[in-house]
């Protein structure tokens, strides 16, 4: 359950700048989503509020869903666990180099992480592993392409470069679960180049 935008600036301006953009971990609004995984287990349902990407926040509609005996959590670094602190001194790309030299918002970020645990908790753990990092950011822009030719794309509709710095946001963490989680996952889907899955 990612934050409002209004919520996100004034978060970003308490701890670091590079937490105006949402994602990573430390940017959700934990509690809500554990009241809303609570709700739909326990058989009262939940509010559940909608994520406009084109928009970069909430939409006003919020989603009242029933009671579910399954449950599908899908998110980028659902199931991610933090990294050894000893990993984090290097920067991983310009963004890193540029915008957290002194290593506090990846180490804030990491230690978010670990917080996250208790929610992620489930019965099965099924990884999507794509080909590359590359093809993370073809994949996005790709997203962003039609969203701008949705009838919800707006202003915020982002362009080929500006991708490539976002996702640069996600790229050290995106690289540790590819690395970390096979090893861990009941079930490993393999995707191609053309963001199918592989069958041989």
């Amino acid at each position: 359950m990612q934050r409002t935008r209004r919520g996100q600036k004034q978060f970003a301006r308490k701890v670091h700048p590079l937490l105006v953009v949402r994602g990573v971990p430390g940017t959700h609004d934990l509690a809500l989503l554990a009241d809303v995984i609570a709700g739909l287990k326990s058989g009262s349902g939940a509010k559940v509020p909608q994520f406009d990407k084109a928009r970069d926040d909430r939409l006003p509609e919020v989603l009242s869903l029933p009671a579910a005996q399954v449950i599908l959590c899908e998110g980028w670094c659902w199931g991610a666990v933090p990294e050894p602190e000893s990993r984090l001194l290097a920067a991983t790309n310009e963004l890193e180099r540029n915008f957290d030299p002194d290593c506090v918002w990846r180490q804030f970020v990491n230690q978010q992480l670990a917080s996250y645990q208790s929610v992620f908790m489930a019965d099965g753990f099924i990884f999507f592993q794509v080909p590359s990092f590359e093809a993370v950011f073809r994949w996005r822009w790709q997203q962003e392409v039609e969203l701008a030719g949705s009838q919800t794309g707006g202003q915020r509709v982002m362009s080929e470069d500006e991708v490539r710095e976002f996702i640069s946001y996600y790229e050290r963490l995106t690289r540790w679960m590819l690395e970390e989680m096979p090893g861990r996952a009941d079930v490993i889907v393999h995707l191609n180049e053309h963001h199918r899955i592989q069958t041989t």
